[in-house]
């Protein structure tokens, strides 16, 4: 998305860093709605959505590095940890969750009184659960940050090429691609449960919300709105793939998984 913001870690998908990200509180009927079936929580969503978003003021794509990598020290030290991590054959994109979820701390970080941090948590849960959900349909794994990356990315290409939907095949591979990356990559490799927990859970959400935005706006027909969803996508995509300025552009899925116009 336009307002993402880069961390320290150089884990690359193929060559590109990654991501913390927040989710702004989007609607108070976001609990009510999980009774109501997919489209008519998707419709209720998006019809809060912008109105809420822009009365307090918050970015989707706020960046939370701050806040995860608390008591984590320097990237120096941090670095160092995981060099020491990978050489003892300890590597892993898996992490021990300090809680059930973080919502509560999310809603916390957030401010507002008790009812809106209520509020934020709810919906900060019901998203993550219809992202472990699509986990649990692909045969992923969850508490698996690598996981959480490719079924994110995936759908993000979706918002991007307008429908085009991967198969968990295909879900499968691009994990395979965060997952070899992440078990390289000494800062992630140093990074605490806190951190890892952070980036599963906010980069669920925040793909959950992506999707309730462009579907709604298809269904509608509503050109603008599609456009600002596709260019945030881009910007994720952008984000991880590797190459030129023009490098997601040219990502293409093919049926082994996503490869760029090289084949590679």
């Amino acid at each position: 998305m336009a307002l993402l913001a880069r961390g320290e870690c150089e884990v690359k998908l193929r060559g590109r860093i990654w991501w913390v990200m927040g989710l702004a509180a989007l609607t108070a009927l976001a609990a009510a709605a999980q009774d109501a079936g997919t489209d008519a929580f998707l419709n209720s969503m998006d019809l809060n959505f912008a109105q809420y978003g822009e009365r307090m003021g918050l970015s989707l794509w706020a960046f939370n590095q701050s806040v995860a990598a608390r008591g984590m020290g320097s990237s120096a030290a941090v670095r160092a940890k995981g060099r020491a991590r990978i050489k003892a054959g300890k590597a892993s994109v898996r992490y021990r969750p300090l809680a059930a979820t973080l919502a509560n701390e999310f809603a916390a970080a957030r401010g507002g009184d008790a009812a809106r941090r209520r509020e934020v948590a709810r919906t900060y849960n019901l998203f993550l659960e219809r992202f472990r959900d699509a986990q649990r349909g692909d045969g992923l794994g969850e508490r698996d940050v690598a996981a959480a990356l490719g079924l994110a990315f995936a759908s993000q290409y979706e918002i991007y090429s307008e429908g085009k939907r991967t198969t968990p095949a295909q879900d499968r591979d691009v994990v395979r691609q965060f997952r070899e990356a992440l078990l390289k990559d000494a800062y992630f490799q140093g990074t605490t449960d806190h951190y890892r927990q952070s980036l599963d859970e906010n980069t669920a959400v925040q793909t959950v919300a992506g999707l309730v935005g462009y579907r709604n706006a298809a269904k509608r027909g509503d050109r603008p709105a599609i456009e600002k969803e596709r260019e945030q996508a881009l910007a994720f995509l952008d984000f991880y793939w590797p190459g030129d300025a023009a490098r997601a552009k040219k990502i293409r899925l093919t049926p082994a998984g996503f490869r760029d116009e090289s084949g590679r």
